[in-house]
C-alpha cells in the first residue's frame, strides 16, 4: 500500500475542515488510499515521542476522564462555522488509563496521552487506513501540536480548545458507555418490573464500538447493536448459563431477552437514564449509568502486617472488586481474588472511605509448599478486619476500623 500523502496541519479546526469538505461534497485525493480487509497502520506524528510519556498509574478518580467516552457534536470550522456532525456519522474520543482512541467516521484510531490540567499531551497517534465511500474523515489529533492542546469537560460535555483557549470541537458524552444497570422493565402484562425491590441485578456493556456483554439474571450475554440516530438494533450471539435461582427467574429474563431483541427499537438518555422504547414510543426498559468508582480494577498484595514474609514466593494474592449495585451513598459488590493457593469469594459494602468485607469463602485445594496454607489462612482472617481503605497512586492500603494498615496493594 502506499503511504499516506504528507499533510502539514497545525489546529484541530484545519482537521476537521477535511470532514467539512467531504460532506460539502468536494472530492478528495484517494488515490493514496486502498479498500483493506484488513486495515493498514499508519503512524501520525504529533511531535511527542511515545518513549517520552511515562505510564499512568494514577486510577480513578485522579484522572477523571478515565473510563468516559464522547461523540462528536459540532466542530468549528476553518472560517469559524460551527456544523452539526450528521447523525449517521460516528466520530467518537474514549479515554483509557494511558490510552485514547476512538472512531473517526471511517477509521479508527488511538495513541497515548497524558493530562496536566487542561493540557492534553499526546504521543504518537496510529490510524487504520480503510477506504470508505462517501463517508467524511474527521481527523481530530493527527498532525495537532501536542503542546497546544487543551480540554474542558464537565458532567454533560467535553470541548477540545486550541492554545488561546478557544474552543474548536464540542463532544456530548457517549451515552453508550460503560456500565449499565438494568432498573425497570415491562413484563407481559404491561406492567413495569422492579428489579431493585426484587434484590435483583441485571448489567449490560455496552462499547462504542457496538458490542455488548451483559450478566443477565441466569445467563452471561454476549452480543452486539447497532445505532443510527436515536434508533437501535440488538444481536445476542453468545448466551452462557451462570445458573438460576428459580423458573420464575428464568422466566423473567426470558422477558428480559425478548424486550432487548424484538421490542427495543428507539432509546432516550437523559443524564445517567437510558430509557429503551418500543415502535409506539412507549418506555420498556430503564436503564442507570454505573460510574467508574476508586476500587474498580485488580490488585496484587505487596504486604501483610500479620505476616511479614508474605507474599511467598511464587505465590500470587490478589483482591478484585466487582460492583454490583449502589443503594444511595452505598456501593455494594463481590470480592473474589487468589489467596496464595485457593481462589476465595466474599461480598463487600463502600461508602466514602468506608469498606467492609464479609468472611471469605474459598475452593479446598491443598499446597504443600510449606508456608503456603498458613499464610492463606492469615490473609483471609485479616480481610475481615477491614474497615477503610486509602489510595495513593497505584498503591490501595486496607486498615482496620483504627487507621493501622493491614496490608497493602499495587494495581495489577
Amino acid at each position: 500500500m502506499s503511504p499516506m500523502p504528507s499533510t502539514s496541519l497545525s489546529c484541530l479546526s484545519c482537521l476537521l475542515a477535511v470532514g467539512t469538505m467531504a460532506s460539502a461534497g468536494v472530492a478528495l485525493p484517494l488515490s493514496d488510499r486502498a479498500p483493506a480487509v484488513t486495515p493498514d497502520i499508519v503512524t501520525l506524528e504529533t511531535g511527542l515521542p511515545s518513549e517520552s510519556l511515562p505510564p499512568v498509574m494514577e486510577p480513578y478518580p485522579s484522572l477523571p476522564l478515565v473510563g468516559t467516552a464522547w461523540l462528536l457534536d459540532r466542530y468549528q470550522t476553518v472560517d469559524g462555522r460551527w456544523l452539526t456532525v450528521p447523525p449517521h456519522l460516528l466520530v467518537s474520543l474514549k479515554f483509557d488509563l494511558d490510552h485514547l482512541g476512538g472512531i473517526n467516521g471511517c477509521n479508527s484510531y488511538g495513541g497515548p496521552y497524558q493530562l496536566e490540567g487542561d493540557r492534553l499531551r499526546l504521543g504518537d497517534l496510529h490510524t487504520t487506513l480503510m477506504y470508505c465511500q462517501d463517508v467524511p474523515e474527521f481527523g481530530l489529533f493527527g498532525g495537532m501540536p501536542s503542546d497546544t492542546s487543551r480540554v474542558e469537560w464537565s458532567e454533560t460535555h467535553l470541548y477540545l480548545a486550541n492554545d488561546d483557549g478557544v474552543r474548536v470541537a464540542e463532544f456530548a458524552p457517549f451515552g453508550f458507555r460503560n456500565r449499565w444497570q438494568l432498573e425497570t422493565y415491562r413484563n407481559i402484562r404491561g406492567d413495569m418490573v422492579d428489579l431493585r425491590l426484587l434484590g435483583q441485578s441485571l448489567f449490560l456493556n455496552l462499547d462504542p464500538d457496538g458490542q455488548m456483554a451483559g450478566d443477565f439474571l441466569c445467563h452471561r450475554v454476549e452480543g452486539s447493536y447497532e445505532r443510527s440516530q436515536n434508533r437501535l438494533g440488538w444481536t445476542l450471539d453468545d448466551i452462557a448459563q451462570t445458573g438460576c435461582d428459580s423458573l420464575v427467574t428464568r422466566w423473567q429474563e426470558l422477558q428480559i431477552m425478548a424486550l432487548l431483541t424484538e421490542e427495543a427499537i428507539a432509546y432516550r438518555q437523559v443524564n445517567d437514564e437510558l430509557k429503551l422504547m418500543d415502535a409506539s414510543g412507549a418506555e420498556i426498559m430503564t436503564l442507570s449509568l454505573l460510574r467508574p468508582w476508586p476500587l474498580q480494577g485488580r490488585w496484587r498484595l505487596l504486604s501483610l502486617a500479620q505476616d511479614a514474609n508474605a507474599p511467598l514466593d511464587g505465590t500470587t494474592i490478589s483482591l478484585e472488586l466487582t460492583r454490583a449495585s449502589a443503594v444511595g451513598e452505598q456501593i455494594l459488590g463481590e470480592v473474589s481474588g487468589e489467596a496464595g493457593c485457593n481462589r476465595y469469594m466474599s461480598s463487600f459494602t463502600l461508602e466514602g472511605d468506608r469498606l467492609t468485607l464479609t468472611p471469605a469463602a474459598s475452593t479446598r485445594m491443598f499446597c504443600g509448599t510449606s508456608g503456603v496454607m498458613q499464610q492463606e489462612q492469615t490473609y483471609l482472617q485479616q480481610l475481615e478486619r477491614v474497615a477503610r481503605y486509602r489510595i495513593e497512586g497505584d498503591r490501595l492500603t486496607v486498615m482496620d476500623d483504627q487507621g493501622e494498615a493491614i496490608a497493602q496493594f499495587i494495581m495489577d
